[in-house]
């Protein structure tokens, strides 16, 4: 039996991360699955890309716009491309 200890440092509000996450499941079953000795263990620790983010919730296209400027919201559709990779 092996003992595995992942450390992963993830945002929620990053859609990369989010891909992450999807993949590292993924990969732990896939593991799972063929080493059923083996012990996992997933230790997450957080990382906050912008701490000063408004306490409010506001459209994202607003946000993005007022943080990162107009052009940015082609960022938006890039985003979700991405998520739907996951």
């Amino acid at each position: 039996m092996t003992r595995i200890i992942i450390d992963v440092v993830i945002d929620i509000g990053c859609p990369f991360c989010y891909v992450a996450l999807k993949r590292i499941k993924r990969a732990i079953q896939t593991h799972q699955d063929r080493y059923t000795d083996d012990s996992i263990i997933v230790q997450w620790y957080p990382m906050i890309l912008q701490p000063n983010a408004p306490k409010v919730s506001i459209d994202i296209s607003t946000y993005i716009a007022s943080v990162f400027g107009q052009e940015a919201l082609d960022a938006k559709s890039e985003c979700e491309q991405t998520l739907s990779r996951a």
